[in-house]
């Protein structure tokens, strides 16, 4: 049974309230396709059908692509090009 179902009408309130306030302060949730996720293996699958191949040895990563190869990169450095890569095809970045 969900806590919301035995709320109080003012315990609703109270919490429609902070949504509202939160939503005012800081804008609507992003929102992601179900199953998208920074998974190695769901970065991987994602940037191959664009066209890039995700590789790693010894905790570093490696992007090949048509143009530029990058080599040593570290997760941050992955997900900020995936990141740039989401937001040229009007996708929600995964960092804020």
């Amino acid at each position: 049974m969900s806590v919301a179902t035995h709320a109080s009408p003012l315990a609703r309130d109270s919490l429609r309230a902070m949504v509202e306030c939160w939503t005012a302060r800081n804008g609507l949730p992003r929102r992601f396709q179900p199953g998208e996720s920074l998974d190695f293996y769901a970065v991987q699958a994602w940037l191959q059908r664009r066209g890039y191949a995700l590789g790693a040895v010894k905790g570093r990563f490696a992007i090949l692509s048509p143009g530029k190869n990058r080599h040593g990169l570290s997760w941050r450095q992955v997900i900020e090009l995936v990141d740039e890569l989401r937001v040229a095809e009007g996708l929600e970045p995964y960092r804020v």
